[in-house]
């Protein structure tokens, strides 16, 4: 213990310091600054494990039965643990006419879920002595179950090893003792962009859907590399205790969908986009932020939009032109693909809490707008300052749409409709694109230097 109470006491503190909803990024910086030796990690661990009705994670279970400190009162929004009934905070009104649309989303026909195009199984600590193919390498319930679902879901699959990489399940590899969470976040990183490079030898990442059954170390450390290549990442598996992991395998399906995809209504992708598209209807974020709480508590679709000033910002860091208007586009509360699983996520915890409140290493779009930026701000891009342009200069439309079992494909039909050229998963290649996915590399590469 590096302080004279326990990280448990300095949560506490932090919670009544900080005026109410606030966000996990707030608490991550309110920790830097009065408890700065307390790693980041174990504040993470804490706001897991002892936040009520957000059940602990599968790496730090062991926390969950104390006495909560937080309380979720939505997505990424947390406040002092009452010990009751989460109460939504206080609703206002919508900033004049031009949030009508907030409650007449128009509907869309149920789609058919998509499949993965690979599946990825993470390792387990039980393995055989000897060296083995890697289907056969790892023993015990749990892998029998990932690779059963594996092979069963007809895709491509590999074995993600903490030592090796990515494995082809006939590949022969010996026995390690090696595991992710124990290696410092500088190896976590670069194994993760390691393994997205072999998986380039296999498949093509634009656009492709990659399945991920490993734990949260292996899924964080590969998610970021994975959709800067452009593939959209699923983690089907939403369980909390191994008890549920396993019982998750037990009812999931057995083999691809032989069922054709049916396309969303066009007249109603027409209304959505419609909307979407209507530059009256964009609020700024203090416009956002009085937006009734209970309206933005739901899933939906977003688009954001930048002015003149912000415009040119980013065409100088691209090097190419970009109009003001409409730049990125996507959607919070879709149903997981495979196991049917309801998301959690709304409109509010996206947009206020993770594009708005959070960090470029955990919000695709603000990940973005800092790799366009830093150049211009000679190297100096630190979340406050990032949220502050994103306040003078943006703005957005939110759209609640609250069937998130078709919200996947209702966005990649939206998507293509809009084409936003800074949107890169699900779209096509342009040069603009070519080169924010360098500018994005290039960002991530200079965060983990100065980290280590």
């Amino acid at each position: 213990m590096k302080y004279d109470r326990p990280v448990r006491e300095l949560l506490d503190e932090c919670a009544r310091s900080l005026a109410e909803p606030f966000t996990r990024a707030e608490i991550l910086d309110w920790f830097r600054r009065h408890y700065p030796d307390v790693k980041q990690n174990t504040v993470q661990s804490h706001i897991f494990g002892l936040t009520d009705s957000d059940a602990p994670s599968r790496e730090y279970h062991q926390l969950g039965d104390r006495k909560p400190v937080l309380e979720r009162v939505d997505r990424g929004l947390y406040r002092r643990w009452r010990g009751g009934t989460v109460t939504p905070p206080r609703q206002d009104t919508p900033p004049r006419s031009r949030a009508r649309h907030l409650a007449e989303a128009p509907p869309v026909a149920p789609v058919a879920g998509s499949t993965a195009d690979v599946v990825l199984v993470g390792c387990v600590k039980s393995k055989r002595t000897v060296a083995s193919p890697a289907k056969d390498l790892y023993v015990g319930s749990l892998f029998a179950r990932r690779r059963r679902y594996a092979e069963a879901s007809g895709a491509p699959w590999f074995v993600v090893s903490s030592r090796w990489g990515l494995v082809a399940p006939d590949e022969v590899v010996a026995p390690y003792d090696v595991y992710l969470g124990d290696m410092p976040a500088t190896y976590r990183r670069a194994w993760g962009a390691f393994v997205v490079e072999q998986l380039r030898a296999h498949a093509s990442l634009s656009g492709a859907v990659v399945e991920i059954h490993a734990g949260d170390h292996y899924v964080d450390a590969l998610r970021a590399p994975l959709e800067q290549a452009g593939a959209v990442v699923v983690d089907p598996v939403d369980a909390h205790s191994m008890g549920e992991t396993l019982a998750w395998y037990d009812r999931a399906p057995s083999g691809r969908s032989t069922h054709p995809t049916d396309a969303p209504e066009e007249a109603d992708v027409d209304a959505l986009v419609a909307t979407l598209r209507d530059e009256t209807a964009a609020l700024t974020p203090t416009e956002l932020r009085t937006v009734p709480r209970a309206t933005l508590a739901a899933p939906g679709l977003y688009s954001w939009w930048v002015d003149d000033d912000g415009a040119a910002d980013l065409a100088r860091g691209l090097g190419l032109p970009l109009e003001p208007g409409l730049i990125y586009a996507g959607q919070a509360g879709a149903t997981r693909r495979l196991s049917g699983r309801r998301s959690t996520n709304t409109l509010a915890g996206r947009l206020l809490g993770m594009h708005l409140g959070g960090r470029a290493d955990l919000s695709t779009f603000r990940l973005t707008l800092g790799a366009i930026l830093w150049p211009q701000w000679g190297g100096d891009v630190g979340e406050p300052r990032l949220t502050a342009w994103m306040e003078r200069h943006l703005r957005v439309v939110a759209v609640p749409f609250h069937d998130g079992d078709t919200l996947d494909a209702v966005e990649t039909a939206v998507l293509h409709r809009l084409d936003p050229p800074l949107n890169l998963a699900k779209m096509a290649r342009t040069p603009l694109r070519d080169e924010l996915t360098r500018l994005r590399r290039r960002y991530v590469r200079r965060a983990d230097a100065r980290r280590a």
